[in-house]
């Protein structure tokens, strides 16, 4: 049996009165466990642009690859990384430049970086950052500094 995507299921439970027996198999099929994992099919590329707050949330649910533009100073709360996923920010300065990032507790940064980051200063440059969950309580984080 082929596997319904989304929106094929709803338009169907849209427009028939009583679902069949047939639309819940399809329903069913196409479902799949927070806990199982995805195949590479599964995935989908693309940037995830996520607006700065004081307290900026990146959810992994919502895409493994994000950009942030920097126009204030950042704490980081990842969110829904999962033991052995990736997640790679893209952080860039605005024109002002200068603008710092603070990570969560628990991320180990490369080359004896401690829990500290340090950004590009120069304005509108661009750092990236890759971020693995090691464990349920260590990520580790690496980066790749002064696209300019």
């Amino acid at each position: 049996m082929a596997i319904k995507t989304s929106e094929y299921l709803l338009t169907r439970f849209q427009q028939t009165d009583e679902p069949d027996e047939q639309d819940f198999a399809d329903l069913i099929e196409s479902c799949r466990l927070k806990s199982e994992p995805l195949q590479i099919v599964d995935l989908t590329y693309g940037v995830n642009e996520i607006v700065a707050a004081p307290n900026t949330v990146v959810d992994v649910e919502n895409g493994g690859n994000v950009h942030i533009v920097l126009d204030q100073n950042i704490t980081l709360d990842i969110q829904n990384l999962l033991v052995g996923q990736y997640l790679n920010i893209a952080f860039t300065q605005d024109a002002t430049g200068g603008r710092t990032v603070t990570l969560p507790a628990g991320v180990k940064v490369a080359n004896a970086g401690g829990g500290t980051i340090l950004l590009t200063n120069t304005p509108n440059a661009t750092d990236v950052f890759s971020f693995y969950r090691l464990s349920d309580t260590v990520i580790l984080c690496n980066e790749t500094l002064n696209y300019t």
